[in-house]
């Protein structure tokens, strides 16, 4: 919450990266014997810095275009 209001977190990828320039949610890969929202926080923490104070399920999550497969 910010001012009372939900806030979203989306990072502009780096130059160099795959699909830098973008803004994309934060994400990564589930380590083993690691259960999902322990993998959320540990990468939130990790590519942000930031300790979340909550998080809340969304209802459907896609993918984004790729200009590399242009898909």
């Amino acid at each position: 919450m910010l001012h009372g209001r939900p806030a979203l977190l989306t990072l502009l990828r780096a130059p160099g990266l795959l699909h830098a320039g973008t803004w994309q949610a934060v994400h990564g890969m589930i380590e083993p014997d690691e259960r999902a929202i322990e993998a959320a926080w540990r990468e939130t923490v990790e590519e942000t810095g930031l300790t979340p104070e909550r998080f809340f399920v969304t209802d459907c999550i896609e993918t984004f275009y790729s200009e590399h497969t242009d898909g």
